[in-house]
């Protein structure tokens, strides 16, 4: 299981580096684990699998994160509110999980972003508690 997370691992990190996953090869992904190419195959099929677990490992974090952050006690409303702010600080404490539009800025681009992303949930934040 440690070869399948330095793999899912190896290409977050590219896919962030990179900005598109038609740059990403399967001799990146296997150098940056420190394996060999074929290792990949062990766990995966090829590069669309790849992409396919960590597209998936990214959307239960998520969800594990959203449903850290709704308190119990708080009226729908405001289950809404912390969904939408927790949502902004999952995207800002993962950046690879980002929509697509802040990758295409480039790297001062997604810097600037993210930093404004960070601003409007602190600001909504408030509103809650």
């Amino acid at each position: 299981m440690r070869l399948r997370a330095a793999l899912l691992n190896a290409a977050r990190e590219l896919l962030l580096e990179l900005g598109d996953q038609d740059k990403l090869s399967v001799r990146a992904v296997t150098a940056r684990a420190g394996v060999t190419a074929n290792a990949l195959y062990l766990h995966f099929s090829g590069k669309d699998e790849l992409l396919s677990a960590v597209m998936l490992g990214g959307y239960r974090e998520l969800r594990a994160f959203l449903n850290g952050a709704i308190p119990s006690d708080a009226v729908p409303l405001d289950q809404l509110r912390v969904l939408g702010y927790a949502s902004l600080e999952f995207a800002d404490r993962r950046p690879w999980n980002l929509p697509r539009p802040l990758h295409d800025e480039g790297p001062r681009g997604r810097a600037d972003a993210r930093a404004r992303w960070r601003t409007r949930a602190r600001r909504r934040r408030r509103h809650v508690r």
